[in-house]
């Protein structure tokens, strides 16, 4: 499988367009047969391929089924939290939501998965699970005073909701 994708990568740094096209045309079967195991990488290293060609229609399909992936790792994971957001829709959100609160407890050292989790919760999670959400970050921050940037996306979160209070109070935990 990598060496297709090497291959043809190659093959387009090369400047060798017409080449790579009409080698997907011709191994279109074989190729859509890879592409069928691939990972979230995968899916995101095809549609780069496409792109460069400006087969915009292939690149979005490879975006789309991102959502459709199992993310491997934490890089994954955040990928595939934006194309969620950004492709899937309302059921898979929600989906996105409870899986990412169950992987994030498993991966207890990943801030970035955690912010993007407190985004995704924010904007399309119901009240209650924001709620949740923000009670379970700030014990976490608790355990991981250095982390910056899931701070502040707690304290941004919490001053929309008009709750200064807390903020101060998340602001005094700290220290």
């Amino acid at each position: 499988k990598r060496w297709l994708h090497i291959a043809l990568r190659r093959l387009l740094a090369a400047r060798e367009h017409d080449l790579t096209r009409r080698l997907l045309q011709r191994f279109g079967a074989e190729v859509e047969q890879l592409q069928a195991d691939s990972t979230i990488t995968g899916w995101l290293s095809w549609s780069k391929i496409y792109e460069y060609l400006n087969l915009d229609s292939a690149s979005g399909r490879c975006l789309n089924q991102v959502v459709n992936v199992e993310p491997q790792d934490s890089y994954e994971w955040g990928v595939w939290l934006s194309q969620v957001e950004r492709r899937g829709n309302k059921a898979e959100i929600l989906d996105a939501i409870a899986r990412t609160a169950q992987w994030i407890v498993q991966q207890d050292d990943d801030a970035m998965v955690r912010a993007k989790y407190l985004d995704l919760v924010a904007k399309h999670g119901s009240s209650h699970e924001l709620a949740c959400a923000l009670d379970r970050t700030l014990d976490w921050l608790d355990n991981h005073p250095e982390d910056s940037n899931v701070r502040a996306k707690a304290v941004k979160i919490i001053a929309e909701s008009g709750d200064i209070d807390r903020v101060l109070a998340t602001i005094g935990r700290t220290y």
